[in-house]
């Protein structure tokens, strides 16, 4: 936990005893363990961003923000090119080429051969030879992506995993987008009045009324005074049966945006298939997915790469090339090579850890001695969880369903106060008694701190 932007150089700083460590333990085939020896190997698995700083390459904003290969974003939309984690000779990248990279200038030479004026003239030999040599100097100083030198110098690319929650959140945040603007062109309107919007304001009808969404939009006050319809962020699971039960039946439209909200309907709903497919893998050996005439279709997990092909296929005839992002990218062309080296990498998923950052954070928030100077902030927070995961071991699971649970002494054995809990009236001689027990019972003293 650090108070720092994420940026490469102030990471490298907060990160480089734990990398340091992390390298030395690298360096063992195996370690043992209460007589038990456990061969190592070490895995990354973390959100675009961060990953991109840990290996140094350019946001997802660049032209080749992919983690695992060379594809240029031009070439996101190519779903039938061969894209590789593994293979270089099919683009993957690889932890000895972004150190090579990684120390380029970053500027592209020009071709300056005389004879490339008359190109007309050449035979079809030296029109290659002109090609290749030019190609060689133009990529003299390419960085491919490579920003910076790796962070991380013992886990190679194939053994860097997608988030899945993240994956998730980024491609519905997408598929939001791009149907709230096909919302506006049907409603040839953008007013906040939904009264004025009827193929909008029945998208919010579904999600308070079909899913059961509490307060989905709210509105938002710019400079100068206009007022503009935004919707909060959903959390994982809002966002999985949005994609599920996604369906809008709108009055009123012509047949062209009636066939295009069928195709998002389809596009919707089969990312959720597919999306499960993809976080089940290793426990069922086949799936189904609804075609786009309603049939159910049944097909081994082998082929779980050709059908997430055929999705960005069928997104494109809805939506143009650029529409597609780096997660879009990863998810219909990398995930499958991932099932197939790992077989299980819903185990990768950041939900626990996300959920987890919003606990400390709401304890730090809800803390009154968070501003005292000289107060460590951090001890106080890991020795609250501390205090929460002893709990749970002992089980006191009403602690961690109700901050504010009541306890008396005689409920905990030891008679200790969660110091988050109303304290009872207890006088200042049970207060000793209670401390002295506190000091010197043995499960207490051994009690894990969660780091």
């Amino acid at each position: 936990m650090f108070a720092i932007a994420e940026k490469y150089e102030q990471i490298k700083i907060a990160l480089s005893e734990i990398l340091q460590a992390l390298d030395k333990l690298s360096k063992l085939s195996e370690i043992e363990v209460n007589g038990l020896k456990y061969r190592l190997e070490f895995f990354v698995g973390s959100d675009l961003k961060f990953l991109a700083i840990l290996y140094g390459i350019n946001g997802a904003n660049s032209h080749r923000p992919c983690i695992w290969c060379y594809c240029h974003k031009t070439k996101f939309a190519k779903y039938e090119l061969i894209w590789s984690i593994t293979k270089t000779k099919h683009g993957a990248r690889t932890l000895s080429k972004a150190r090579i990279f990684s120390k380029r200038n970053g500027k592209l030479s020009k071709t300056t051969t005389s004879i490339k004026k008359s190109r007309d003239k050449l035979s079809l030999r030296q029109k290659t030879s002109i090609k290749k040599k030019s190609e060689l100097e133009k990529n003299s100083g390419n960085k491919f992506g490579h920003k910076n030198e790796p962070l991380i110098d013992f886990v190679d690319f194939p053994n860097v995993v997608v988030d899945l929650l993240h994956l998730l959140i980024r491609v519905t945040g997408r598929l939001m987008e791009l149907l709230i603007n096909d919302l506006i062109v049907i409603d040839k309107n953008d007013s906040q009045d939904l009264e004025k919007r009827p193929a909008f304001k029945e998208f919010v009808n579904f999600l308070e009324n079909t899913l059961k969404f509490s307060n989905p939009t709210y509105n938002e006050t710019l400079k100068g005074g206009k007022k503009i319809i935004k919707f909060r962020s959903f959390n994982g699971n809002e966002r999985l049966a949005m994609v599920k039960e996604f369906n809008l039946n709108l009055n009123n439209i012509d047949s062209i945006n009636e066939e295009k909200i069928k195709k998002i309907k389809f596009i919707w709903n089969s990312f959720y298939e597919l999306f499960q497919a993809v976080s089940y893998y290793h426990i069922q050996p086949n799936f189904a997915l609804t075609s786009f005439d309603g049939n159910k279709l049944f097909f081994p997990k082998q082929q779980i790469g050709t059908k997430l092909r055929l999705w960005l296929k069928f997104f494109l005839t809805v939506y143009q090339s650029k529409s597609v992002t780096p997660y879009m990218h990863i998810f219909s062309i990398h995930v499958a090579e991932m099932l197939l080296l790992h077989n299980d990498i819903s185990s990768f998923n950041g939900q626990g850890i996300e959920a987890l950052n919003k606990k400390v954070l709401r304890s730090y928030h809800c803390s009154t001695n968070k501003h005292v100077k000289n107060k460590s902030w951090l001890k106080q927070t890991l020795d609250n969880r501390s205090r929460k995961e002893f709990f749970f071991l002992n089980g006191w699971e009403k602690e961690l369903d109700n901050n504010y649970a009541s306890y008396t002494i005689d409920e905990l054995d030891f008679g200790y106060q969660e110091f988050n809990c109303e304290l009872v009236d207890i006088d200042n001689n049970q207060l000793q008694e209670v401390i002295k027990r506190i000091d010197t019972e043995e499960n207490l003293i051994n009690m894990p701190t969660i780091i």
